[in-house]
């Protein structure tokens, strides 16, 4: 993403949606969105909060902007209690079918010095990037030293995979050895294609799409470590990354993510800081291990993009930090609807 998350679709990227406002809107159906449970008023007003602050920073967003003030004045007075919304004032886009997939914040052991384990570093941008002009490739790179001496290492991780699938979520927490947290986020890419390593084991016959997770990614080369490296390079893109004071990762509205109401599209077909309706199915996550499945229905705002998110039926969940969150988006991968939400306001 051009922020900090890169809007990777967490499956399909290791394998590896709505209406722009130039474009006639879908038909629009008179009903409100879902009552906002017990307990959920906090995570959609933070969400809110961040969008529209976004937003404020970004011409051309007011028709976006106007809706969610509109929206924020609705549920303003309902504390963290259920809310019910009212019967009118609401429209539904008419939903599509869309492809839900995961997105992650890694917590990763890292340091901010070459020692130890850690070994493998993660890049400040160059000075020689330009925008628009492809740089060295993630082999030339991490391959054949093209960046050593240069003094743009910003920290070092302990395993190349780890340090890859931080390339592919856009940002992440370091827990450093001296029980500090830092965290890095996106700060550039070289402009190289994107190729998902999932799908080159699907392609070579390793493994079928539906066999394709995290943890099958991970197992794979476990068993063949010397299989690593040129699997790692056939994907060309590769992100740099900056220190940040940011209270968390921030998608490419600008806009700090929400677990749970943060969603990546294309920005092409959905005009992002809109709400939407998202309605599929999450994993249970308990004791870092996927034990069943949970309808979802939320209310949720488009607040990033990302390379692997295009099209009218793609959708990517942000679903929070750390081993659960991993565990989750690592197997995320679920049909649904996503439809905007439309708030009549006054001009």
């Amino acid at each position: 993403m051009p922020a900090a998350v890169l809007p990777v679709v967490f499956l399909l990227s290791l394998l590896g949606g709505c209406a722009s406002t130039e474009e006639p809107l879908a038909r629009r159906i008179p009903a409100p969105p879902p009552p906002i449970a017990e307990g959920e008023q906090a995570a959609l007003e933070e969400a809110l909060h961040h969008t529209i602050e976004a937003l404020r920073k970004r011409p051309g967003s007011e028709p976006q902007l106007a809706e969610l003030l509109a929206f924020q004045e609705i549920i303003g007075t309902a504390g963290d209690t259920a809310w019910t919304p009212p019967a009118t004032g609401f429209f539904l886009e008419e939903p599509r079918e869309v492809l839900v997939t995961g997105d992650y914040e890694p917590v990763l052991e890292g340091s901010l010095r070459q020692e130890g384990p850690f070994q493998y570093p993660l890049y400040a941008p160059s000075p020689e990037l330009r925008t628009g002009e492809p740089y060295h490739t993630r082999e030339a790179i991490d391959g054949e030293g093209a960046l050593k001496g240069k003094g743009l290492e910003l920290a070092w991780l302990a395993d190349p995979f780890e340090a890859y699938l931080l390339h592919v979520q856009g940002s992440g927490r370091l827990r450093l050895p001296d029980d500090r947290t830092v965290r890095v986020a996106y700060a550039g890419s070289n402009g190289r294609p994107y190729t998902s390593v999932g799908r080159v084991l699907v392609e070579e016959g390793w493994m079928t799409l539906e066999e394709t997770t995290l943890p099958a990614i991970r197992a794979y080369l476990a068993r063949h470590p010397e299989e690593r490296d040129r699997l790692l390079w056939r994907n060309e893109r590769y992100i740099f990354f900056q220190l940040t004071e940011q209270d968390g990762p921030t998608g490419s509205l600008g806009a700090v993510l929400t677990p749970g109401r943060s969603v990546a599209v294309d920005p092409e077909l959905y005009p992002l800081g809109s709400l939407a309706l998202l309605v599929t199915e999450i994993p249970v996550v308990e004791g870092g291990r996927v034990t069943g499945w949970r309808p979802f229905r939320q209310i949720v705002l488009l607040q990033d993009t990302g390379a692997a998110i295009k099209g009218p039926g793609r959708v990517d969940l942000y679903v929070g930090s750390g081993p659960e969150a991993e565990a989750a988006a690592g197997v995320l991968r679920r049909s649904g609807r996503l439809s905007l939400i439309r708030i009549h306001h006054a001009d």
